[in-house]
């Protein structure tokens, strides 16, 4: 009896968990039949924490949804994909590579969306931070990127 409580206690506590393991996702922008859902993860490997912030495009248009969703969204997720480092030395201590970014998206213009975001690389051991940057602005009329 007391081995079965234990693996009761065990399941309840593995599954008050287990939504931290996914993706935190809210609404962030509705308009001109576009949703923006702000998607946040936090994650880590053996040697690499992740804290990233990336869009996801929902609209009305599934043409317009698969372009926003590749020339955004994906782009965005890519860039915070940062391989490991072939030096292990700075991970035999204990350190980890850190990785996050955010971005913003607005649609103050008719017919046009924006989005700028920025990706923080910081390899285990190091006191250098690299910055990386991505902007697009798209024609939602024409689905194309302006400039």
């Amino acid at each position: 009896m007391k081995r079965l409580c234990a693996l009761l206690l065990a399941l309840c506590l593995l599954m008050t968990g287990l939504p931290a393991l996914a993706a935190e996702e809210t609404v962030e922008l509705e308009k001109d039949g576009v949703t923006v859902t702000r998607c946040h993860e936090v994650t880590k490997t053996k040697n690499q924490r992740f804290a990233i912030d990336y869009p996801t495009f929902a609209c009305e248009d599934a043409a317009l949804e698969t372009f926003l969703n590749q020339t955004i969204a994906d782009p965005i997720r890519q860039r915070c994909a940062m391989a490991e480092s072939e030096d292990t030395t700075g991970y035999e201590s204990g350190l980890m590579d850190t990785i996050s970014s955010g971005y913003t998206v607005s649609m103050d213009f008719p017919g046009l969306l924006s989005a700028e975001a920025s990706f923080r690389y910081q390899a285990a051991g190091s006191h250098v931070v690299q910055t990386d940057f991505f902007w697009a602005v798209v024609s939602l009329d024409e689905q194309q990127t302006l400039g």
